[in-house]
């Protein structure tokens, strides 16, 4: 199967560099980031050897699994009329739900983990496929008990009846669910993104430097600064990154290359400590409401922001306590912002 012609028909845009000593990490070695079942799929193609830049996390799973389904849909089954018609329509609720590129958030692991519904109620490819099917029961208790568990450690004899209903091997599923990047939905092309609040690793570089002096096709290299602030250790993905200096050495096909140096740091809500101001917010962690307890008779603004960055609450407090329904708000953590105009306080809350 040609990939390039596949993936231009399928609207996903990427670049194959040329291969050099140290190239961009293959293919093949990205999707068994995504999914370790690729190591050893029935599939074999040199296109899985070539090396690969994808411009977002986003981008890698759609090709996971827009390329899963179109291996599953070429793939001779032998099947009953109603599981053949069920599979044929799973696969094509599959490519549908790659191609709409909204998947699960890694919001509770620092490291690549499956989600097979989210804190935002999105469900995985295999999760999605059982819910649009009307076993959404199914789906909800192996979210209840194995959210972050793959497939191969699940043991749901329900889901091997689905399987089987629908015209699936246990072993698709497993090759189908797709593992995700920490706050895999913040990396975006052309960006930086530092760490987040929460201090783990979850910084993103999505940017492929333009060198001026060097002659095209380039290679691409990534290397993270040791903490002896003098090696250069090579790495692969450009997301999961924690605090610290990054280099892209852009190398030529005339054997020239080129260093770009780029820095990840805390993100930072430009939060002024001090002590002479506090607030409490209980309970912590919360379901339905808070209360926030200021020290000082005044005026503040309050913002809840959630990890993302982006403001899902903010009212004025006027009072020593305030009582702020979480109701409306996502299961998740937030940053709980208090300003007096000059400076800004900040506290962490969890909603359960």
């Amino acid at each position: 199967m040609n990939l390039k012609h596949f993936l231009s028909a399928s609207c996903l845009f990427f670049t194959i560099f040329s291969l050099k000593a140290t190239p961009l990490p293959t293919l093949k070695a990205q999707l068994m980031e995504v999914n370790p079942y690729w190591a050893f799929a029935p599939y074999d193609d040199v296109s899985l050897q070539q090396s690969v830049e994808f411009p977002t996390d986003v981008d890698l799973i759609q090709t996971h699994l827009l390329l899963v389904e179109k291996i599953l849909s070429e793939k001779r089954v032998y099947l009953n009329a109603n599981q053949a018609k069920n599979r044929t329509n799973c696969l094509e609720i599959l490519k549908k739900y790659a191609k709409n590129g909204i998947f699960p958030i890694n919001l509770y692991h620092q490291k690549r983990t499956p989600y097979f519904i989210d804190h935002l109620g999105t469900a995985c490819a295999v999760g999605h496929l059982i819910i649009e099917t009307g076993h959404e029961a199914l789906a909800k208790n192996i979210t209840k008990d194995n959210n972050y568990a793959y497939i191969e450690d699940m043991n749901y004899s329900e889901l091997l009846a689905w399987a089987d209903e629908f015209g699936f091997e246990i072993e698709e599923l497993k090759w189908i669910q797709p593992s995700y990047c920490f706050h895999s939905d913040r990396c975006k092309f052309g960006e930086i993104t530092h760490v987040s609040a929460l201090g783990k690793e979850d910084g993103c570089i999505m940017i492929l430097p333009a060198p001026i002096n060097l002659q095209a096709p380039y290679t691409y290299n990534w290397f993270r600064l040791s903490t002896d602030n003098i090696n250069w250790k090579a790495m692969q993905m450009t997301c999961d990154l924690g605090v610290g200096k990054y280099k892209c050495t852009v190398s030529s096909v005339n054997g020239m290359s080129e260093d770009f140096i780029y820095t990840i740091e805390v993100k930072s809500t430009k939060v002024t400590e001090n002590q002479s101001f506090n607030f409490n917010i209980y309970p912590n962690p919360s379901q339905d409401y808070i209360a926030i307890d200021t020290d000082v008779n005044a005026t503040f603004s309050l913002t809840l922001y959630n990890m993302l960055g982006l403001p899902m609450l903010s009212q004025q407090v006027v009072e020593k306590q305030t009582v702020i329904s979480m109701t409306p708000l996502e299961k998740g953590f937030y940053n709980v912002v208090i300003s007096d105009g000059k400076n800004k306080w900040v506290k962490k809350l969890v909603k359960y």
